[in-house]
């Protein structure tokens, strides 16, 4: 966590990904960054995580909101994307009510406890 968070200051634009710290006033709860970013296609993939104790409170709902918003104001993104394990209910959720939709499935794409794993690939398209 320590070596994730040192890395956060640098530019998107030469280490392709840039985080952010989710916090309430008393405590941190979380992360969610932009990856894979790509200039040219105007494009980036998002990624969060949220402490247990804090989910279901919409955090996850309102940084993802806000860091689209980052990414179409400072970026010009025209396109954000999510790539999320098959058993990942609660992260489907989330992020079908952020407004992204499946278009893909990558078969047994990961392998968890022995066995393969599809992982659902969704996009939301940005107007700015």
């Amino acid at each position: 966590m320590k070596k994730y968070l040192e890395n956060s200051g640098q530019d998107i634009a030469i280490t392709g990904q840039q985080r952010f710290v989710l916090s309430t006033p008393d405590h941190r709860i979380g992360l969610i960054d932009f990856y894979d970013y790509d200039a040219l296609n105007q494009r980036a993939a998002i990624g969060i995580v949220i402490d247990p104790d804090f989910r279901n409170r919409g955090y996850g709902k309102k940084a993802i909101e806000l860091i689209i918003k980052q990414g179409e104001i400072f970026l010009g993104l025209h396109q954000v994307y999510a790539e999320i394990p098959a058993f990942n209910e609660a992260s489907i959720r989330l992020f079908e009510k952020c407004g992204f939709t499946r278009n893909g499935v990558k078969k047994d794409w990961i392998r968890k406890k022995g066995k393969y794993h599809d992982v659902y690939f969704y996009q939301k398209f940005l107007s700015y």
